[in-house]
Order: C-alpha cells, then sequence, then structure tokens
C-alpha cells in the first residue's frame, strides 16, 4: 500500500510540536484521527516512531532517522506544489513577528524569505516580555520557555543554550577564575527573564549550580551584552549570540555550557492564525531553513 503523503505531513507535525494535541490543531483535525493515522503510518512501516505514555511523547530513534530522511521528499512535494500553482497565487501583504532580543539569528531567514516573496513587508518587533499576539496585532512570535496559553499554538525550533564569559580586558584587570566557585568573588552581570525570574543561579561545568552575585540586573540581552564588552563583569550569555563575539576576541569562554540550564525556542501563533497563508508559508520556510541553514546548528541538540 503506497504511503499517503497528508500521514507524512501530520507526522512531521507531530515531531516539530511535540505534542499530538498541538499537531490535530495545527491540522484542523480531531487527536484521536492523528493518533490512528500515526498508528497507521507505524503499522505500514513496521516500526514504532514515536513513544507514548501518559506524561510524555518521546521520538524513537527510527522516528528520528525517518523524520530526517523523509524531511526532503516532503519539502520537495511542497515546492512543486508552488511551482505549478505559479504567479497568480504570490504572496503578498504583511506579517508582524514579535521576536525575543536574542533571536537576531533569525534575520537572515527572514531575509531570504523575502527574497522569495518580494511582495510581503515583515514588521519585526523585539523584546523580552510575553505580549500578546491579539491585542498587539502580533501574526506569530518567536518566544522562550514553557508555552501556557492553550489556546496558541506552539512549533518547537530548538534550544538557547547559555555560556558562562566575560571580556579580555576584564579577565585581565579583574583575574580569571578558575573554578565556578570563584565567580563569588566577581561582578556577576545577571538577567531578568521575560518571566520575571532573575538568572542568579548559574549552572555550569555540567550539572554544577552556582549561587551568583552583582550589581547589575539587566532584563535586556543586547544590553547584557553590551555591559559585557564595557567590561562590567561576568554574564551568562546566549550561546548564538555569544558565540560570533568569542570567534573574534570581543568575549571569553569562562566555563562550557551547561544543556540543562538552557530554554526551549517556540514559534508560536494563533489557532485563527493557521490557516493564515502567509503564516502558513512563513513557518513551512522557516523549518526548511532549520535543517539546512548551518547558522542554526547552535539552537539544534545532538
Amino acid at each position: 500500500m503506497p504511503m499517503k503523503l497528508d500521514d507524512l505531513r501530520l507526522f512531521h507535525l507531530v515531531v516539530e510540536s511535540q505534542s499530538f494535541t498541538r499537531a490535530a490543531e495545527l491540522a484542523d483535525l480531531p487527536v484521536t484521527n492523528v493518533s490512528r493515522r500515526i498508528k497507521a503510518l507505524e503499522v505500514q512501516l513496521q516500526v514504532t516512531l514515536l513513544a507514548r505514555t501518559t506524561r510524555q511523547l518521546r521520538v524513537t530513534d527510527a522516528g528520528e532517522a525517518f523524520y530526517h530522511s523523509s524531511k526532503a521528499t516532503l519539502q520537495q512535494f511542497e515546492q512543486s506544489i508552488e511551482l505549478v500553482r505559479g504567479s497568480e497565487h504570490r504572496l503578498q501583504g504583511k506579517i508582524r513577528i514579535q521576536v525575543f532580543s536574542g533571536a537576531s539569528i533569525m534575520v537572515p531567514t527572514m531575509q531570504r524569505f523575502q527574497q522569495q516573496h518580494p511582495n510581503i513587508t515583515i514588521d519585526l518587533v523585539t523584546s523580552d516580555r510575553e505580549l500578546d499576539l491579539v491585542e498587539n496585532n502580533f501574526d506569530l512570535a518567536i518566544r522562550l520557555g514553557p508555552q501556557r496559553d492553550s489556546n496558541l499554538v506552539a512549533r518547537n525550533i530548538g534550544w538557547l543554550d547559555w555560556v558562562v564569559v566575560a571580556s579580555p580586558n576584564y579577565i585581565k584587570n579583574n583575574g580569571k577564575p578558575q573554578q565556578p566557585e570563584q565567580l563569588s568573588e566577581h561582578n556577576c552581570i545577571r538577567y531578568r527573564m521575560p518571566n520575571g525570574r532573575i538568572l542568579s543561579q548559574w549552572q555550569v561545568n555540567g550539572e554544577q549550580s552556582i549561587g551568583v552575585e552583582g550589581n547589575i540586573i539587566v532584563n535586556e540581552l543586547p544590553l547584557l551584552e553590551r555591559l559585557l564588552l564595557q567590561h562590567h563583569g561576568v554574564g551568562h550569555y546566549p550561546i548564538i549570540m555569544a558565540q560570533p563575539l568569542i570567534d573574534n576576541g570581543c568575549l571569553e569562554e569562562l566555563f562550557p555550557l551547561n544543556p540543562e540550564a538552557g530554554q526551549e525556542i517556540w514559534l508560536v501563533y494563533s489557532a485563527a492564525n493557521r490557516r493564515n497563508q502567509l503564516v502558513k508559508h512563513f513557518v513551512d520556510f522557516l523549518f526548511e531553513q532549520l535543517d539546512i541553514d548551518p547558522e542554526f546548528k547552535l539552537l539544534r541538540r545532538q
């Protein structure tokens, strides 16, 4: 029996959203329908793609391999559909997006999207606060941490991992901590998360959690970067923003990152927007880029 393309799409939605419920919302189908069709796909392939429990959903090794090997086929088919639709269906209009301040890595992807769709205007708003999408007229948002609003469709993009850094001048003037415990001897610039929590416990060197103090607290990542570059102290900083500065010598990594300290990155939009063609095309394009753009390797965990 030939594999149904719609079932393959559903499998990809489940993997990317990490939830049968969210995948059902994206596909506008009952959850039971999605579960039944994924089960039929597993029977057809004679492998278990997803390990289900009452509390979590896990992609098996076979499911991971099938997801990556089938993604190119699915993308090629979608591109073929777009090709035959021709210029009569050329996208145009405006898409309004809220991103957290560390999401500058997404900008080249947005530029490439506009190159393919030159009649689209992207209205980009940067904020680390969790703004209401409807009240602020956002089509979608890229956010950090757990998503508590069940009215939003949420799809996982990757992880924001953190690393402990300082400028070479700060290290020259204040010394370089050799052990995590020595961070207590330094001015540590702390970051206030969008939910109000101040990161005063830094997880470094594997599982070690170190309490830190300092005389500056910030709620915007660009401000944290500026303070680091002006030699004000030691910072706990996202690797996607720190790595270019480490590579060019502006910052120095003090301790390796600890994956346990990271936050998930989510692409979210209202359920009412799932049929919006601009949103659909942008979301599909973004997930294509996640697999092929080397810039996004810092968001992916091996």
